[in-house]
Parts: C-alpha cells; structure tokens; sequence
C-alpha cells in the first residue's frame, strides 16, 4: 500500500536591535528556532528479497527449512516509517562601536545548533533499507565569532584589521532505538546484493571538528600618483576527527543459502561468506596547518591614460607532521613544506580615447594545502591504521561469522598498501592572464 508520511515543521524566533549608546554603540541580535518531524519511508527492493511477504528468495539446499526461516526474521523492519526529526537554533548577534570620527570597531557572533534523530539520510524514502541500516543520529554545532577595527590615522592612510574565530563540529552515532534487540548488532553485513543489513559502517564518528584562527591586517595609502597596499593574513586550522570506517569488520555473502547456513546455526570449522573486512588502529586524527601570507601591491596612473597595478604575494604553510613512521619507510614520517609560494600579479589599463580602453592582467595564484591530504599521510603507513580484506573464509586467521576480529595479527595479507609524500610534493597553482578591450557603444551601452 502506498504510504504519505507527514511532515511537519514550526518556525519561529524574533529580531532586536537599537542603540546601546547615542551615536557611538549599536546592537542587532536574531534568533530562529526550527522544529521538524519528517519520517523516513523504508523499503529494500532487491530480487532475493519479496515485498509482499517481506521474506528472502531463493534460499534452498544445503540450508535446512529452519535455517532458511530464520533468516527471514531479519527483513521486516526494512518495511517501515522510520521516525526522523531535524531540530535547529540559529543565532546572531552583532555589535558596531564608532567612538570618533577615525575608528570604528565591529564584532559579530553566529551560533547554530542542528540535531537530528536518524537525520544522516535525507531523502523522502530509501528504496535499499538504508534507511534502517545506513542511518544514525546527526548533530551540527558551528560557532563562528568575528572582530574588527578600521583605523583612519590621516587623511591618505586606512588600516583595517580583523580577528576570526570558526569552530565547525559534525558527531554522528548510531540510534539506540534502531539497534535494540536486532541480532546482528554493530557487525557490517552485506546478502546478495542488500549490504544494509549490519551497522553503519562509518559510525560512530566525529568528522571534522575543525577550529581556526585567523589574523588579518591591511593598510591602504595614497600619495601622489600611487596607491599602495600592504597586508598580513596569518591562519591556523586545527582538524581533528575521531573516525574509523569499517572498524566492527563487514560480511559479505553472494547468495541466501550461504548466509542462512551460517546465522542460525553455522557448522563447525570455516563459514560460508565470500569476503570479509575490517580496520584497525587509531581513530583519531588531529592535525593542523597555519597559513601565513604577506602581500604588497601599487596602482600606479602612470599618465591620464595610462594605469599600472603590479604586486607581489608570498605564501607559506606549516604543515603538522605524522606522529608515527613506518620504520620500513622513513619516507612515511615527513611531509613536505615548500618556500617558494611567490605569487606575482600585474596589470594595465590604457584609455585610447574617451570611448575605448585596452585592459590586459596577469596573475600567479596557489591553492592551500589540505587537512585531507595531511590526514591521508598520518593514516595510510601500515602502522597508524591498518586495512585487510579477505576472500578465503577457510584461510589462516580468518573470522567466524558473526564474531569479528579483535586485532589484524595473523590476517594481514603480504601484499599491503602503503602512502606517503613525494620528496617534492607542491600545493597546486594556476596562472591566468588575459587581454580585453573594451568600447562605449553609446552613452547607455558599453
């Protein structure tokens, strides 16, 4: 039968602001307020699985009648509304402060809070019994708070500097609720074809929890025919998760007739799955990169035709480093920092005539180097966390559905993965250029 899940959703909040103080110090705050029920609809549509019966297909001999039942028991709950609610503050609060005529200061402050009971999906419906078994608890929280002071010390020169804090943290788990009384537990399982079956397998974690600083001043002075700026931009992004996928291991069965002979009631000796992995090792990840850059640039009216802007960009990053090295690979322990991030820009700008102007640019730009690329560095040496998978379920040190492994030893395969840093690894940079011309067409159109 078709089914029409409501959804519901209150909003509400208010806004206030005014002086504090005559002229000189104002205030605005808003806040907003969100409740919303919208349950998930689940289904698994799969060809060993009948949606009539909600029941497996095409479970046969070597499993016995009893073993082929109760496997069955597993389905039902896929053929559900699943209750999902996504509740929300948000905050802001801002402030402006003019004490005279040449300072002025501004400070403001958001604030959001997201929780959502079985919220990592999203969609209307799930059609693969995600909805159950990829599903969990979501939770945002995003705190951000900036300040600011523009300086106006003569009547040429304005400095401008500015303060950031952002902290962005996401913390998903599984529900309770959903994982109460269900046999097969946190344990990933995955029967011809329908792999939501088990645990979700990225759950639980923290992924990212990132807090960054940033400090930034400019100053901006005109004398004669120049117009010079001068500026500082210095960050530090500290990224931490606490994140391991795959760490409760995953079954993986071809067909119903293996998985049934191993749920109920396995044999004695290997089981009957065709693939099983796990990872181990440490789930948390913490590193950081503090971005410093220095820029200075001129605009330059050459003539009353003629205008030139060049300028020069320096960038630099600090980039943690790997807190353990594979003592095979010493290469594993050091990720590279380049020196040379000098970042040229230039410019003209040449009137022809009243109605025509010839524009042409140049420019060298780097992209920042990624916490991403820093974790997979820390991650991928064999030693600070360590992957196996394994096609032979009667092969040495192998797991016994439904117990995982407690450890890699005695499983891991010769033939391992290892990454690490290219001695002359680089962060990316594009060069632009280009040339323009541009014409007054009449005294509406250029």
């Amino acid at each position: 039968a078709a089914i029409n899940p409501p959804e519901v959703r209150h909003i509400f909040g208010g806004t206030i602001g005014g002086p504090i103080k005559k002229d000189k110090l104002f205030f605005f705050f808003d806040t907003e307020f969100q409740r919303r029920n919208f349950p998930l609809v689940s289904s698994v549509i799969n060809s060993s699985v009948s949606q009539p019966t909600q029941s497996w297909i095409g479970c046969a001999a070597p499993a016995t009648t009893a073993q082929c039942t109760a496997i069955n028991a597993l389905l039902p709950r896929m053929f559900s509304t699943v209750p999902r609610n996504g509740n929300q503050m948000l905050d802001l609060l801002k402030l402006d402060y003019r004490p005279n005529s040449r300072s002025s200061f501004a400070v403001d402050m958001n604030y959001l809070k997201w929780i959502s009971v079985n919220g990592i999906q999203t969609g209307l419906s799930n059609t693969s019994g995600g909805a159950v078994g990829n599903n969990g608890d979501d939770s945002v929280r995003d705190r951000m708070a900036r300040a600011s002071w523009t300086f106006v010390p003569t009547s040429s020169m304005v400095n401008e500097f500015r303060v950031g804090w952002f902290k962005d943290r996401q913390a998903d788990d599984f529900d309770p609720a959903l994982q109460t009384g269900y046999p097969i537990g946190n344990v990933g399982l995955s029967v011809s074809g329908v792999s939501t079956l088990g645990g979700y397998s990225i759950l639980p974690r923290i992924l990212p929890s990132e807090n960054r600083y940033e400090f930034v001043d400019n100053l901006s002075w005109v004398t004669g025919r120049h117009a010079f700026k001068f500026g500082a931009d210095i960050a530090t992004t500290e990224d931490f998760s606490n994140s391991l996928s795959n760490r409760f291991g995953t079954f993986s069965y071809s067909n119903v007739t293996t998985f049934a002979q191993d749920y109920s009631s396995p044999t004695p000796g290997a089981s009957h799955y065709s693939t099983y992995s796990q990872t181990f090792g440490n789930p948390i990840v913490d590193t950081r990169i503090t971005d410093l850059a220095f820029y200075a640039e001129d605009t330059w009216k050459i003539s009353s035709r003629l205008t030139a802007n060049y300028g020069l960009r320096y960038e630099r990053a600090l980039l943690s480093q790997p807190p353990i090295t594979n003592p095979n690979y010493p290469q594993t322990g050091v990720i590279p920092e380049t020196t040379k991030d000098f970042a040229p820009r230039a410019g003209l700008a040449y009137s022809v005539n009243s109605k025509t102007v010839l524009r042409a640019g140049y420019g060298l730009y780097y992209a920042r180097y990624t916490s991403a690329m820093s974790a997979n560095f820390y991650t991928l040496n064999d030693q600070y966390t360590q992957s196996l998978s394994i096609t032979n379920s009667a092969s040495a040190g192998a797991p016994v559905y439904p117990v995982p492994l407690t450890s890699a030893a005695g499983a891991l395969a010769s033939n391992r993965s290892i990454t690490f840093a290219a001695p002359n690894l680089r962060n990316p940079y594009t060069q632009q250029w280009n040339i323009g011309i541009e014409r007054s067409l009449s005294s509406k159109t250029t």
